[in-house]
């Protein structure tokens, strides 16, 4: 007997069939006829797909896409989707026209990676909903957040106050190697990383959640301009960006992952018909749609390619493993090792470009580990620490433990897991959600 609950399941995987095969088909019409045209010289390169092709690419995004999870309403939930819109859907789209190899080659590599985002998703279906509703916060996990916040943004002004500069969104690299050239060693590097991965969106959470502390909205949000200052980072744009319009759509019960979907679908068409004639509408497919998306789909092949042929690292790169692991090939004597972005970086833009060409977890510790076995270990890594994630969180407020997991998601696009869990805060939320440090009020 189907119950009305399998029923509606049913409903919104079909309806997220739909809107999956939706937002493919816009992004790679957005990406012919503007982005590839535009940024084409990076590597971006558009040719036609064959029938054979595109029937794989529909075919691989339906039914992944029927079995994500229905409602975002758990921290899996939206990391999952936002795994699913910003790198498997441009990675889906993308291999075929600019892989240097045949489309065969890439098929397995892909996948596996549906299948990746296809067992993280039923591990977060089974996975409990915070059942209290109650959104009372401790102080004592509000003051830390507002203590950590101000010291970090005072040792940050002081290190980086000379070169603090708003950069055109088009002409980055100016400020950002200004700021990798400051010499300011790795804990302010930390110290980086967790201002605009923790504290800042903490505050911008608890500003949500807390009508008497709304100016923390604004004080966060200000935290992210102070980051593009440093290091002219667009995903310091795009992460308040998303944290906001996550909350609206929150606020007005769209927890359905179709509609995040369908509203992702809907950017990419209205892109495609006015980028020609609105520099606003630029600016957004660049920071978004560019920046965000395509990029991060860009990096799967081009990592497939190099490892390929030059060995597969088997996660040597990564510290303890390489005490055991040695790197693979001419590796060894590589003075770019074990930064997996720079060697990317040097070989398709050559070593004066200073392109750290990061890459997301299926990309820098999937497949160029070990090719698409790579990817089916770190998706079973990742599915872990997400089961772990909602477990440890569902004592918490689901407006903090949501916000939060807004940029821990978005990082994800473009780290690798372990240095995510190490340098990002994904660590520190899990320890964080365990301990309990923002209880709720018993109702």
């Amino acid at each position: 007997m189907i119950t009305p609950q399998a029923t509606r399941w049913h409903h919104s995987a079909l309806a997220n069939c739909v809107v999956g095969v939706l937002y493919l088909v816009t992004f790679s019409h957005i990406y012919e006829t503007y982005i590839s045209p535009t940024w084409g010289y990076t590597g971006l390169v558009y040719r036609p797909l064959t029938y054979t092709e595109f029937l794989f690419q529909v075919v691989l995004v339906a039914i992944t896409s029927f079995f994500l999870p229905p409602r975002i309403d758990k921290p899996s939930g939206l990391i999952i989707w936002l795994l699913y819109a910003f790198v498997f859907m441009p990675t889906t789209a993308m291999t075929f026209m600019i892989g240097f190899n045949t489309s065969s080659f890439y098929a397995s590599g892909l996948v596996a990676l549906a299948a990746s985002v296809i067992v993280c998703s039923i591990v977060s279906t089974k996975s409990p909903v915070p059942s209290v509703v109650s959104e009372n916060i401790s102080e004592a996990f509000t003051n830390l957040m507002l203590f950590g916040f101000i010291v970090v943004a005072l040792v940050l002004f002081v290190v980086y106050r000379d070169i603090l500069s708003f950069a055109a969104i088009d002409d980055v690299y100016t400020q950002r190697f200004a700021a990798s050239d400051l010499d300011s060693g790795a804990l302010v590097g930390y110290f980086r990383t967790y201002f605009t991965y923790v504290f800042s969106p903490a505050l911008i959470a608890i500003g949500i959640t807390l009508k008497r502390k709304r100016w923390m909205i604004l004080a966060g949000v200000g935290g992210y301009i102070f980051s593009y200052l440093i290091d002219a980072s667009k995903i310091s744009l795009v992460i308040p960006l998303a944290i906001l319009v996550f909350s609206l759509m929150k606020s007005r019960g769209l927890e359905s992952t179709a509609f995040f979907t369908v509203g992702i679908a809907i950017l990419a068409a209205v892109a495609s018909l006015f980028t020609e004639y609105s520099s606003l509408i630029r600016f957004i497919v660049d920071l978004v749609l560019l920046r965000s998306i395509a990029i991060p789909g860009q990096t799967f092949s081009q990592y497939y390619d190099l490892f390929y042929n030059r060995g597969y690292t088997y996660w040597s790169n990564t510290k303890i493993i390489n005490l055991v692991i040695p790197p693979p090939g001419d590796f060894k004597l590589d003075p770019m090792w074990p930064n997996l972005g720079t060697i990317v970086g040097a070989e398709f833009y050559g070593a004066d470009s200073r392109m750290n060409a990061n890459a997301n977890l299926f990309v820098g510790e999937g497949i160029a580990a070990a090719g698409p076995i790579g990817v089916l270990v770190i998706g079973l890594v990742l599915a872990y620490w997400l089961r772990s994630l909602d477990n440890f969180s569902q004592k918490w407020p689901a407006t903090i433990s949501m916000t939060v997991m807004v940029p821990i998601g978005l990082g994800l696009t473009n780290v690798h897991l372990t240095t995510l869990l190490l340098s990002f805060g994904g660590l520190f939320w899990l320890v964080a959600f365990k301990t309990g440090l923002a209880k709720r009020k018993r109702l």
